[in-house]
């Protein structure tokens, strides 16, 4: 990657083709990317070492706030 080049924009597209992951996997070749299968084994784990009760359903409740994700500099309300 040069210097000046700039991370691919965020979109469906991208996301579907797994772009994310491998355009992160093409410029850290220092950390291991999982892949699909590891990923599951690893959530399936921690949700069957959950605590009962923890989520009585078996579902992953994910939460994201839209503007930390997709506007992650805001600038301070008050210094």
């Amino acid at each position: 990657m040069s210097e000046t080049e700039q991370p691919p924009a965020i979109t469906r597209e991208l996301l579907e083709q797994d772009g994310l992951r491998a355009y992160f996997a093409r410029h850290h070749p220092d950390v291991e990317v999982l892949d699909d299968a590891t990923l599951r084994a690893s959530r399936d784990r921690m949700l069957a070492d959950a605590p009962d009760g923890v989520n009585p359903d078996g579902g992953v409740f994910v939460f994201a706030y839209g503007s930390l994700i997709w506007n992650r500099s805001p600038g301070p309300m008050q210094t």
